[in-house]
């Protein structure tokens, strides 16, 4: 049986800034890091796909990230972002005990580092300049899972023992119309702006607080699951977490996860990453 639960303050979620203030950070140092798996499948109604991902088999970051299809270069954008923000987030872990930063300064600057590409390529191509992309990112830092988004790319988190829950809060239209109580969960699933995201990556410098920042602190045999809209959108909360349980290899859980939600109609790219906490 799973309990499930939407993200909510209580749920010991906890900010990055709560968890460190750019003291003591030391780069990847710990005992844990992440073994990941991750799929793709072009949605029914794209003719190419617009996802793209960051997941190596072993490491310390996973991203996923969702080009925005109303403009031109949203594939562009998610691949910018997949090859920038990983590495620009390594360097500054890697240089962090000389000038400490905090987990949310880290993905702001890593952030920026990606819009400052986008801004180079929209020169280039100028019919590009308001290419964008949604994502999420999870990087192990200290044995502490750090989370960031912007948009609607979605973390769940998988205990081996006790709840699993989302980990962020879509960026979007709808959520906004849920949270002033106008509509309903059920009701946002089927709303005509439901793709219309607050939030996202595009060539322009972004401002810190526009950053949501949350942390976990797992334990081995944890797991990480990050979905683009073409997953959650077709596949309940609830079958996610069954999907991806312990009880599944990561590679059966990221093959059924896609299956599911083509099986269920899925419009958009469908692009998942199924990641478990292991020691080094």
């Amino acid at each position: 049986m799973f309990q499930v639960s939407q993200w909510l303050p209580s749920m010991g979620r906890r900010s990055c800034d709560e968890m460190h203030r750019g003291v003591g950070l030391r780069g990847h140092r710990g005992l844990l890091q992440l073994q990941s798996v991750s799929r793709s499948v072009t949605g029914r109604n794209r003719s190419h796909n617009e996802d793209a991902v960051y997941a190596p088999h072993v490491g310390h970051t996973v991203l996923i990230a969702d080009g925005m299809g109303g403009a031109p270069g949203g594939g562009d954008a998610s691949r910018i972002a997949t090859s920038s923000i990983p590495r620009e987030l390594d360097a500054l872990l890697a240089g962090n005990a000389l000038v400490p930063l905090s987990v949310r300064e880290m993905f702001h600057r890593s952030a920026n580092a990606a819009a400052d590409a986008m801004i180079v390529w929209s020169r280039q191509f100028p019919d590009k300049r308001r290419m964008g992309t949604t994502y999420a990112i999870a990087s192990v830092i200290e044995d502490v899972v750090y989370t960031t988004h912007l948009g609607d790319c979605r973390i769940y988190y998988l205990p081996r023992h006790g709840r699993c829950k989302r980990l962020t809060k879509d960026q979007t239209f709808v959520q906004d119309l849920i949270d002033s109580g106008l509509i309903t969960e059920d009701r946002a699933r089927r709303h005509e702006l439901r793709h219309v995201v607050m939030k996202r990556l595009g060539a322009e410098q972004m401002e810190i607080d526009q950053f949501d920042c949350g942390a976990v602190v797992p334990h081995e045999g944890d797991r990480l699951v990050l979905v683009s809209d073409g997953i959650w959108g077709s596949v309940p909360d609830e079958s996610i977490y069954k999907i991806c349980s312990s009880d599944s290899t990561l590679e059966d859980a990221a093959d059924e996860l896609v299956l599911a939600a083509m099986a269920n109609g899925a419009l958009d790219d469908a692009t998942c990453i199924v990641a478990e906490v292991v020691k080094k």
